[in-house]
């Protein structure tokens, strides 16, 4: 009982200081990727155009931060946490070069425009301080609420996996709804979330053998 104590114990350590150093990694580069000036408008799609802004689902959107937490804590599988850690570590990096080699903003004065005389604006500032506009496509939101969602499902939590995918379907929604991103970052963040899992499977299934 006690070898299971301290086995237990000594994993819920590591994994919060490996999820601390990814987090603080994140939070370092993530900015200074998004600060770029040389940055590409993307161009509104036709189902972007009918999409309204809808200035509550911020709400929503900045949940991305807890869901992510949120999974770190309630794996409890040894090698599903290490899935799923290895997962959103290999989609932040791809993400990451791609923010470097091409990065892409969409134009916020609109939304701004939208907000004025609205008591939702001060949040809207704060996120637009925090994200930067140049870190548009492929949507990390998107990517890792997925990654989050598949990760609690795969551990046969049913239910728990069930909210964790409505919850990343609400983040998808949002980033479209807050008019943080377009269409096709959505779909660009569900294939970076594919091939971050499928990396992920090929790295720890070859260490396996």
């Amino acid at each position: 009982m006690m070898a299971k104590v301290k086995i237990n114990f000594i994993f819920n350590s590591l994994r919060v200081r490996l999820f601390l150093a990814w987090y603080l990694l994140f939070c370092l580069f993530y900015p200074i990727l998004g600060a770029s000036n040389k940055a590409v408008v993307l161009t509104a799609s036709t189902m972007d155009d009918k999409i309204g802004f809808w200035a509550p689902a911020i709400l929503i959107y900045v949940s991305h931060f807890a869901i992510v937490a949120v999974t770190a804590w309630m794996i409890q599988d040894k090698k599903k946490w290490l899935f799923w850690y290895t997962s959103i570590a290999l989609a932040s990096l791809a993400a990451f070069v791609i923010f470097a080699i091409w990065p892409t903003t969409i134009q916020r004065d609109q939304t701004v425009n939208l907000l004025i005389g609205s008591p939702w604006l001060i949040l809207y500032e704060w996120l637009y301080r925090l994200d930067p506009a140049a870190n548009c496509s492929p949507s990390l939101h998107v990517a890792l609420s997925t990654i989050c969602a598949f990760s609690i499902w795969s551990e046969k939590r049913k239910l728990m996996g069930s909210i964790w995918l409505i919850w990343s379907l609400g983040i998808a929604t949002s980033t479209l709804l807050t008019k943080q991103h377009y269409a096709i970052d959505v779909v660009f963040g569900w294939l970076l979330a594919l091939g971050a899992l499928l990396v992920t499977s090929l790295i720890l299934a070859s260490k396996q053998r």
